[in-house]
């Protein structure tokens, strides 16, 4: 992808600002420098001057790392006090916005080439999910909000294209398991997905305010990517955004989950395969295999097993798209899970983007032998922000 060293470097300007302003809130601590003990103030990413930090107010860890930090914070003010508690909030911020800087704005910049580009490499056997990775630098772990993709743009003469499978790994579960509640609604171009669930079972949706049908859609939302990956009652019941009890959310996942019998079907046979020493194999040949399941892992190997084919599947859907658009002559510059980005001159945009979109459809429905169609959703920019 093209890298804009300008904006970059304004973006490294106004983070560093942002460290040196959160830092000033920071307590003073006593530091040992030449053998003498002196008072500076604290840096956040030092683990030593966290600790001890900590330690003079009486608040033990085994580590600072951001885990056991939010761990602190959870703890009653008796055990933490609250101004301590403040400092912790004010550590990991200044710790996030300093990652922020490193890995999405000095890293990437120094690893620009003489082409002015920076080259990713992809790894096709990178996850255990089968899902394709990318690293120096990651590209497809890139901060949606904020200014990180402002540095990403295309060539001057050029224009970036993003085309976006939609819901890809849903489309292929529903092929794998042959469900058809999912392949009606997907074959209806005017249905939408998530209202029409919501409406499935919440018959009284179309009558509720605005505010309680985004709640509802945001929890059929958590429901249908989440049963992909074991998402349990538990979970959705600690979502601060539900208000629920576990019982509550279990009642709505049990109602979600009798509409979908042949992928519920499906992820219990693919359970049984893996306790049966079975590997699971996608329709590209990647396999993945479980070779000791405890007490101790079953739930996370099971969940593990259940994303595998829909995931792999749709990423590797995604890479055979990506090779033909290449074959076609069409300049592919990034790869982010179910998403292509090309570059073409202004006066070939639509005739690209008609053709991504043609390429990207037949490779999915032909892997899904046209149980289900496929769709793209494509936005056109000088930079990777200006696109969706």
């Amino acid at each position: 992808m093209g890298w804009d060293h300008h904006r970059s470097n304004q973006i490294e300007a106004q983070l560093a600002e942002e460290i040196a302003e959160l830092e000033l809130d920071l307590p003073y601590v006593e530091v040992e420098e030449k053998d003498e003990i002196v008072e500076k103030q604290l840096n956040p990413r030092s683990w030593q001057q966290v600790k001890e930090y900590l330690a003079s107010h009486k608040v033990l860890t085994d580590s600072t790392d951001e885990a056991h930090l939010k761990v602190l914070l959870e703890l009653s003010d008796h055990r933490v006090p609250s101004e301590v508690k403040d400092t912790i909030r004010l550590i990991l911020k200044c710790r996030a916005v300093s990652k922020l800087k490193g890995t999405y704005v000095t890293g990437p910049s120094a690893k620009v080439t003489a082409d002015n580009r920076i080259h990713s490499s992809y790894l096709i056997h990178g996850t255990t999910t089968g899902r394709l990775s990318s690293r120096g630098p990651n590209l497809q772990n890139i901060p949606r909000s904020g200014p990180i993709k402002e540095q990403f743009v295309s060539d001057p003469n050029r224009l970036l294209i993003g085309l976006d499978y939609a819901q890809a790994e849903l489309r292929v579960l529903c092929w794998l398991a042959h469900e058809e509640l999912l392949r009606d609604i997907f074959r209806d171009p005017s249905k939408d997905l998530f209202t029409e669930i919501c409406i499935q079972i919440f018959s009284e949706f179309p009558n509720l305010d605005a505010d309680e049908k985004k709640r509802i859609r945001t929890l059929i939302k958590t429901l249908v990517y989440g049963v992909s990956y074991g998402r349990t009652a538990e979970g959705i019941a600690a979502d601060p955004d539900f208000h629920m009890t576990v019982a509550e959310a279990r009642v709505q996942m049990d109602s979600f989950n009798a509409r979908i019998p042949q992928i519920k079907k499906f992820q219990a046979e693919v359970v049984a395969r893996i306790h049966r020493g079975e590997p699971l194999v996608n329709p590209f040949g990647r396999h993945r295999r479980f070779y000791l399941i405890t007490s101790t892992n079953q739930r996370d190997v099971e969940n593990e097993a259940m994303a595998f084919l829909p995931q792999s599947t749709a990423s590797d859907i995604g890479l055979e798209a990506a090779a033909r658009c290449t074959k076609e002559g069409i300049f592919i510059v990034n790869l982010v899970h179910d998403a292509l980005y090309a570059e073409a001159a202004p006066d070939e945009v639509e005739d690209v983007k008609t053709l991504m979109d043609k390429i990207m459809v037949q490779t999915g429905e032909e892997i899904t032998e046209g149980y289900v169609p496929f769709r793209t959703d494509a936005s056109v920019g000088k930079r990777w922000s200006d696109l969706k």
